[in-house]
């Protein structure tokens, strides 16, 4: 989330020192994302998590969003530097909603060519957190609706 503004030591560390351990000592069938953000720098965090083994043995994958572009090459370099963690796409919508009919075909194409992408590059699920919206595109910290994808 943009109100967490971790470093990728930061993230790192606490993930090799304190909830990887733990998750996997109390609860080891729950799964690890070790990024949960935008695909520009995916592959950054792939990279770092490559290279520090004792974090990487926590981290079962990295989430991606859909919001700074397609970044397709990101994630074939993440899938390069870490080829047995998954690729997740786990956000995409668009704020503030509008019911025009040429904005949401046009969404639509638009999810339609980044989800298609995302699969053709080593995403191997994709998963819409924002299902869970009310009928009013809410709740949203920035105070406006959100439409879910599906």
């Amino acid at each position: 989330h943009e109100a967490c503004l971790y470093t990728f030591e930061y993230l790192r560390d606490f993930i090799k020192n304190h909830m990887g351990p733990i998750l996997r000592r109390d609860h080891p069938d729950v799964k690890i994302l070790g990024y949960d953000h935008n695909k520009d720098v995916v592959d950054q965090y792939a990279q770092g998590f490559a290279e520090d083994p004792e974090a990487q043995q926590f981290i079962d994958g990295l989430g991606v969003h859909w919001y700074t572009g397609t970044y397709f090459d990101a994630l074939r370099e993440a899938h390069a530097a870490a080829p047995d963690k998954a690729l997740v796409a786990t956000e995409m919508c668009d704020c503030p909603v509008s019911i025009d009919q040429a904005w949401l075909w046009n969404k639509a194409e638009r999810q339609a060519f980044d989800t298609l992408g995302d699969l053709n590059n080593w995403v191997e699920l994709w998963l819409d957190w924002n299902l869970i919206l009310d009928e009013n595109g809410g709740p949203s910290h920035a105070g406006y609706s959100c439409g879910a994808s599906v």
